[in-house]
């Protein structure tokens, strides 16, 4: 099973499979593909703003930084060794001032999975999700070795 020349109107010569099957296949990728297009345009001339956490981008990167910066560098603006303590207290920070999202998915009606942001106020015993990754398929990174001071 190989393809077909086809000529098009204008002269042009395409490539086609000569499968029924396939033709059917394309034709209905193709389909599928104006479809996502038109999806994606009706998105973005929505007048909805796009929103983290219930904040507008500029308003979350403000907030972001106002927190990250001054945990990440020092008063003389030079970096602070990071590990993984601070990492976390950045993202407990953070995640207080946010007003402590979270992510509940529930099936809807016509079977697919709907995603609904909830917020509360923070406790002295709500702390943000540990998440953990599997990283054991990772490859290993090797650091470049530190002089001695």
């Amino acid at each position: 099973m190989g393809t077909v020349q086809t000529e098009g109107g204008d002269g042009d010569r395409t490539a086609e499979p000569s499968n029924p099957a396939g033709t059917q296949e394309l034709s209905s990728f193709r389909a599928e593909t104006a479809e996502r297009r038109e999806r994606e345009a009706a998105l973005q001339e929505s007048s909805f703003p796009l929103l983290i956490h219930g904040h507008p981008t500029e308003e979350y990167q403000t907030i972001y930084h106002s927190l990250v910066d001054s945990m990440v560098c020092t008063a003389s603006g030079r970096p602070r060794p990071y590990s993984l303590e601070p990492g976390l207290r950045i993202k407990q920070r953070l995640w207080e001032t946010l007003c402590c999202p979270t992510l509940r998915e529930e099936e809807q009606p016509d079977g697919q999975l709907g995603r609904t942001e909830g917020f509360s106020s923070p406790t002295l015993r709500s702390f943000a999700p540990l998440i953990e990754v599997d990283i054991s398929e990772e490859p290993v990174h090797k650091h470049p070795q530190r002089p001695q001071q």
